[in-house]
């Protein structure tokens, strides 16, 4: 289960209610920051809401040597351009890695109330439904949990 001491508060707290605030805060001011006269921006959205997930995940990061000054905000602007691209990727998998223990909990409350339910049915009409086993959880691999 997520939360049953103290200990489980504080990983709700710092695992689940922390980071999930501060995606919603950074989309929301990303929001109205893009929304126009003429509707939303999606692209200037995609680029800002992904942008400090991402460009701590650039591999290698392009610094500007031997330019002006206008080749060297050019070359930063790219930066922040790939690296807001690669953090909506990055996005995504941490919202689905915050979601993946409540999704999970469901789940296994759900195999225990039909597992009951399947032990009330007479042994001649046992009822078999989806889930049986805790193994239907959602995983991932772990190449993507150590890139998390």
């Amino acid at each position: 289960m997520i939360c049953m001491e103290e200990d489980g508060m504080k990983r709700v707290l710092f695992k689940l209610i922390l980071p999930m605030a501060f995606i919603v805060i950074w989309l929301d001011m990303c929001y109205w920051i893009c929304l126009g006269e003429n509707g939303m921006n999606w692209l200037q959205f995609w680029i800002m809401g992904g942008f400090p997930f991402g460009i701590q995940k650039m591999l290698v990061l392009l610094i500007p040597r031997n330019f002006g000054i206008a080749g060297s905000i050019g070359v930063l602007a790219l930066d922040a351009i790939i690296g807001g691209m690669i953090g909506v990727i990055v996005l995504a998998i941490k919202i689905i890695a915050i979601i993946r223990p409540l999704i999970n909990d469901f789940l296994r409350k759900m195999a225990k109330f039909r597992h009951q339910e399947n032990q009330d049915v007479s042994a001649g009409t046992r009822i078999r439904f989806f889930i049986d086993k805790p193994a239907a959880m959602i995983s991932f691999p772990r190449a993507v949990i150590k890139y998390l």
